[in-house]
């Protein structure tokens, strides 16, 4: 019969595990998630294995991530996001850096769009006033959210909340295909 040997590892982080093979394993997976649907974001072509490399998750966690982005999904479960939330420390509020031209993101925006709208070359096609309505009626500027968002009803944030990260997701996409000239 085999003995057991019992190998002491000083786990003081009490955010780390050991498991039975010896290795450490976070407990709360959250961030390795989340830092997983970043690298998915950047890079989609990755491989599961450069994902979960650079995440600091396992290869399964990392096609799970994947999976739920293409299904439109939170990269949480949304038991894991409850936990994270409760554990989460409160973050303090948000503090934009200085602007030192004085001007709002919301004037940067429509000068952008102004810019746009008086370029012949969309001006005077179908598919550029095409373009130009979209990306009229798809702005979003913080500063301009229809409603504030303690208006939104508790139950409804969640699904709020996937909506949001699927179109930054899709606006993401659409700005990494520009920059690398694929337009397809």
């Amino acid at each position: 019969m085999a003995s057991l040997r019992l190998k002491v590892i000083d786990c003081s982080s009490s955010d780390v595990r050991v498991g039975q093979d010896g290795r450490r394993r976070p407990v709360n997976n959250a961030d390795g998630r989340l830092a997983a649907s970043r690298v998915i974001a950047l890079r989609p072509e990755a491989s599961l294995r450069e994902i979960a490399r650079e995440a600091g998750i396992s290869v399964g966690s990392a096609h799970n991530v994947r999976e739920r982005i293409r299904q439109g999904q939170d990269p949480l479960p949304d038991s894991m996001r409850k936990k994270a939330l409760r554990n989460a420390p409160t973050p303090p509020p948000p503090t934009a850096p200085p602007r030192v031209t004085g001007r709002t993101a919301a004037q940067d925006m429509q000068e952008v769009l102004q810019r746009l709208c008086q370029d012949p070359s969309l001006r005077y096609t179908e598919s550029g006033r095409s373009l130009l309505r979209w990306l009229g009626s798809s702005t979003v500027i913080p500063a301009e959210f229809p409603v504030p968002l303690k208006q939104v009803p508790p139950h409804c944030a969640m699904s709020v909340s996937r909506l949001a990260r699927s179109c930054a997701e899709a606006w993401l996409e659409l700005a990494l295909r520009l920059e690398s000239g694929i337009s397809h």
